[in-house]
């Protein structure tokens, strides 16, 4: 047969696996002024292989369209190699690199930080996101993983006023 026809199917050896892996970001409260962290975990599911490196961009948005005024700040908790760049103030990028973490485990990451707008009122929310996480194995192997849940930070009221137990108000 003439060729395209006489193309053999190749039996190469397909090394995309099925995506067992996700990001989780945790909900959090905080006041007007105050810095708050977002724990982020990853959460390893079954598979053959170590998870050597990782990458993943976060976002947050507000439903009031309340502005983020300082950027985005990731701190590791993790013993990796790690570099973390904002885009902007509510956009951060982050690689983690020599992780060693195993199948079937879960880790915390480290944390979120951002610092909740002055002008942020009772009840508005700004909601946090990873976005086009993937991984590798020490070999460069890819990982794919599967939509985590997003976490949010809810604006609360400034805590009362301490009350004095010295003074009588008798």
């Amino acid at each position: 047969n003439a060729y395209p026809y006489s193309t053999q199917n190749s039996n190469r050896k397909d090394k995309h696996f099925s995506p067992t892996d996700m990001i989780v970001l945790s909900d959090v409260e905080g006041n007007p002024g105050q810095i708050v962290q977002i724990p982020i975990r990853l959460i390893r599911g079954v598979s053959e292989t170590e998870l050597s490196g990782l990458v993943t961009g976060f976002i947050a948005t507000s439903e009031n369209e309340v502005e983020l005024i300082e950027a985005l700040n990731f701190t590791s908790s993790v013993n990796s190699n790690t570099m973390a760049i904002p885009t902007g103030n509510n956009m951060l990028s982050v690689l983690m690199m020599d992780l060693e973490q195993a199948p079937k485990t879960e880790l915390l990451l480290g944390y979120l930080s951002f610092k909740i707008p002055e002008n942020a009122q009772f009840g508005d929310m700004f909601t946090f996101s990873s976005q086009s996480e993937s991984g590798t194995t020490e070999n460069y192997e890819s990982i794919q993983f599967l939509d985590g849940s997003g976490g949010s930070v809810t604006v609360m009221d400034f805590p009362p006023e301490e009350f004095d137990f010295n003074q009588s108000t008798l």
